[in-house]
């Protein structure tokens, strides 16, 4: 995350924020930052040319809201925030359907569920080879006939 507040001053107090919570306190003097929360030991984390903040590794606990605020010291320094920026963290879907082979007499129905877990959740689509029949996690066939036999696929897609 790039810290957009203009800093004009030699020293200077910055804080990265989360969710308005502070995670890194850096005073310009100091070699090093202090990362708090989530941040503290944790590896992947650095304070890149003494202002941008960069996380590697990113977890579903990572989301949030982040921004910089910064306090210049001194004669005339002035204070305020950087940009604000909304983390999300996408997790890819892992796709579960449970049971089957399934069967179903002419004229009866037969219900499927597919599961996905994956972050934020996932919208689901059902398809037949023939065409894409419903969206959803339920797949519901009613008044069945031969023509419903084959092979039906869930996909899933969280964007």
């Amino acid at each position: 995350f790039e810290c957009t507040f203009p800093i004009s001053a030699d020293r200077y107090i910055l804080n990265w924020m989360k969710n308005d919570e502070s995670i890194m306190n850096y005073f310009s003097g100091d070699p090093a930052p202090t990362f708090t929360g989530d941040l503290e030991d944790r590896a992947g984390v650095s304070l890149v040319n003494r202002r941008n903040l960069e996380i590697q590794n990113l977890r579903i606990s990572d989301e949030g809201e982040y921004y910089c605020s910064v306090s210049e010291l001194g004669e005339g320094g002035q204070s305020g925030d950087g940009m604000r920026y909304q983390l999300v963290v996408y997790v890819p879907p892992t796709i579960s359907v449970s049971g089957g082979p399934y069967e179903a007499e002419v004229g009866g129905k037969m219900m499927v569920t597919c599961r996905a877990n994956s972050h934020p959740p996932s919208n689901f689509t059902w398809t037949s080879p023939l065409s894409e029949i419903s969206h959803g996690a339920v797949l519901e066939l009613t008044n069945m006939t031969t023509n419903d036999i084959g092979t039906y696929m869930c996909m899933a897609d969280n964007g």
